[in-house]
């Protein structure tokens, strides 16, 4: 019996042991990584060109559990972020050196998103993100956006009051921009896949702060058009509603709205998908394109300037769809005429090309975007399908319809 307890007593230290040791370390932190309070967490990163082909880079970095700031004393700061910016010939040099400023261990794993200014955007992208790319310390599924019309810095220096954090409402706008609006932000990852491949160009979008947007120390992002590449180099800009036609084209509408006048009446429409068909036909002078196009969506709102107008079915929406498709063909058309007067193939043309007529694209590969695509002829058919409310335009709902 005494053999059999001493027994159970040394297998029992034999468990405890490794699990008080579990619990110590738990408690006391991992060994290797810095305690929460002095870890950095980088969400914004900003790219700025400077002077003598410098790079300024700006972090904004969540205050870890509202400490104080021992560079700056007195008492805990209220602000989500903190911000920290340096200059430096190279990208990396500059964030060793906010990292020799900073008393936190500066962790990029969140880098929510990554913002570019305009000036280093056209100069070229990829030396200045090139450092992510090669770094297993960064994300490349950070979205990726162009600050327009002010520097990359000022853009995090005025998001740094808000609420959570700026990397949060930024990601959480990016998410929701892509079912609700024109403009169309991408990811790291994706922009440069597109920079690499042959017949096609990358595209994300535009953004600065709205300060009037919000309360208290909450702000807003306000998104503003769609960036054009020509390679990793900004070379022109979509706006509404050039960048409704981009969507329509390139299979990316999704909850957008269209509002348009048809038999009399102010009617605002759903967009909820595209489809296109890409025909290429290879002729005497070169490759031809035949764009169709195929939008569902559905009637939310009307107008009535004359009443009783029925929507009870699709003879009765017929004219709204005929409509609808002359308002979007000519966007679409307003999109590629900008695009082809830019050089940049936005809507990977050169890929239909090069399956579908592989003698013109053998041809034209080296210089697609000049010679190729700015000349290609391309014609645009748009059909619209709406789906029927099943009422009258006074039964649409009381709650969407105006007087």
């Amino acid at each position: 019996m005494r053999k059999n307890i001493q027994h159970m007593r040394t297998a029992t230290r034999r468990i405890l042991v490794p699990l008080l040791l579990g619990a110590t370390l738990t408690l006391t932190g991992c060994w290797g990584v810095a305690p929460l309070h002095k870890t950095g967490l980088v969400v914004l990163l900003g790219l700025d060109a400077a002077s003598a082909g410098q790079y300024q880079v700006t972090v904004a970095m969540i205050n870890p559990l509202g400490h104080p700031l021992p560079m700056q004393g007195g008492p805990a700061s209220k602000q989500p972020e903190v911000v920290r910016e340096a200059t430096a010939a190279d990208p990396i040099i500059a964030l060793a050196e906010i990292s020799a400023m900073s008393y936190l261990n500066l962790d990029f794993t969140h880098v929510r998103a990554v913002i570019v200014s305009e000036a280093l955007a056209q100069a070229g992208l990829s030396p200045a993100v090139d450092f992510m790319e090669r770094s297993t310390e960064f994300t490349t599924s950070a979205w990726i956006f162009i600050a327009q019309g002010e520097s990359a810095a000022s853009v995090i220096q005025q998001s740094q009051d808000m609420l959570p954090d700026a990397g949060s409402v930024l990601a959480s706008t990016a998410l929701w921009s892509r079912a609700r609006t024109e403009v169309y932000p991408r990811r790291l990852s994706t922009v440069l896949s597109m920079v690499a491949m042959h017949g096609s160009q990358a595209t994300t979008a535009g953004m600065s702060v709205d300060s009037s947007q919000g309360k208290g120390d909450t702000k807003a992002f306000a998104l503003s058009g769609l960036a054009l590449f020509r390679g990793d180099r900004l070379v022109g800009w979509l706006h509404s509603p050039a960048a409704l036609g981009w969507l329509a084209a390139n299979d990316h509408l999704s909850q957008q709205v269209l509002t348009l006048q048809a038999q009399g009446q102010t009617v605002v429409l759903r967009l909820l998908t595209a489809h296109r068909k890409v025909k290429v036909t290879h002729t005497a002078s070169g490759p031809n394109l035949d764009l169709q196009i195929t939008v569902a969506g559905k009637i939310v709102a009307a107008q009535a300037v004359s009443t009783g107008a029925p929507w009870t079915s699709a003879e009765a929406l017929q004219p709204v769809e005929t409509e609808a498709a002359a308002v979007l063909t000519q966007d679409v058309r307003v999109a590629l005429a900008d695009a082809q007067a830019d050089e940049t193939d936005v809507f990977s043309f050169g890929e239909y090309v090069r399956l579908q007529d592989p003698p013109d694209w053998t041809r034209l590969q080296a210089a697609w975007s000049t010679e190729g695509f700015a000349h290609l002829p391309i014609h645009v058919h748009v059909q619209v399908h709406l789906r029927s409310s099943g009422q009258t335009i006074g039964g649409i709902g009381s709650a969407h319809q105006w007087t």
